[in-house]
C-alpha cells in the first residue's frame, strides 16, 4: 500500500505559537530589515519558521535538516537552531492541522477550510502585536519629543526675529509707464521702396 501524503494546515494557535517563538528568541525584525529581505527576495524569520515547521510536519525534512535549515535561513547559531527546532516540534507541530492529501481534493472540505480561514484573525494581527512594543522607552521618547518641540520653536521664531530686524517698506502702487511717441519719419530698419 502506498504511503499516504499528509498536508499541514496552520491554525490560529499554531500562528501564535510561531509568533511566540520569534518573540522569545528575539528574532523580530525591524522595518529596515524587512525591506532588505524583501529586496533580496528572502523570507522573514517568522515565515521561514512557518515553512520549515510545515515541511517537518509533512515529513519532507528530518529533525537534523530542520536544524540546519533554521541555521541557514535565519542566520543563527547551531545551539539556537536546536532550541528553536525543539520548540517547533513540541509547540507548533501538535497545533498544525494534519490532513490527508486526498481529502484536499474534496470540494466541500476545501469550502470548510476557506470558512475557517476567513473566521481566523489574520496573521498580520499577530505581527502587529509583535511590533507594537515601542522601539524606544518612554524616557527617550519624552526626551526626543522635547527636542522636537524646541527645534520647532526655533524654526518658527527665527523668521519672526528676522522680520523684526528688517525694515518693511510700504508697497507703492505700480504706475504704468508712459507710452513713447512714435517717430513719423522713415523707418531706419526698412529699405526705401523705389
Amino acid at each position: 500500500m502506498a504511503e499516504q501524503k499528509i498536508r499541514a494546515l496552520f491554525t490560529e494557535k499554531s500562528d501564535l505559537a510561531i509568533s511566540d517563538i520569534v518573540k522569545n528568541f528575539r528574532l523580530e525584525e525591524s522595518y529596515e530589515e524587512l525591506m532588505k529581505k524583501e529586496e533580496q527576495d528572502k523570507n522573514t524569520n517568522e515565515l521561514a519558521i512557518s515553512l520549515l515547521a510545515k515541511e517537518f510536519t509533512q515529513g519532507n525534512i528530518s529533525e537534523a535538516n530542520l536544524i540546519l535549515s533554521l541555521q541557514k535561513d535565519i542566520e543563527i547559531s547551531k545551539e539556537t537552531a536546536e532550541k528553536i527546532s525543539k520548540e517547533i516540534i513540541n509547540k507548533v507541530v501538535p497545533l498544525l492541522e494534519k490532513v490527508p492529501e486526498e481529502k484536499l481534493h474534496n470540494f466541500e472540505f476545501k469550502e470548510d477550510i476557506a470558512k475557517k480561514d476567513e473566521e481566523r484573525p489574520a496573521l498580520s494581527k499577530t505581527k502587529e502585536a509583535l511590533y507594537s512594543k515601542p522601539l524606544i522607552d518612554s524616557q527617550e521618547k519624552s526626551k526626543l519629543s522635547d527636542e522636537i518641540i524646541l527645534e520647532d520653536k526655533k524654526r518658527t521664531q527665527e523668521p519672526l526675529e528676522n522680520l523684526k530686524t528688517k525694515k518693511i517698506l510700504p508697497k507703492k502702487p505700480i504706475q504704468p509707464k508712459p507710452l513713447q511717441s512714435k517717430k513719423t519719419g522713415p523707418d531706419s530698419y526698412r529699405e526705401p521702396i523705389e
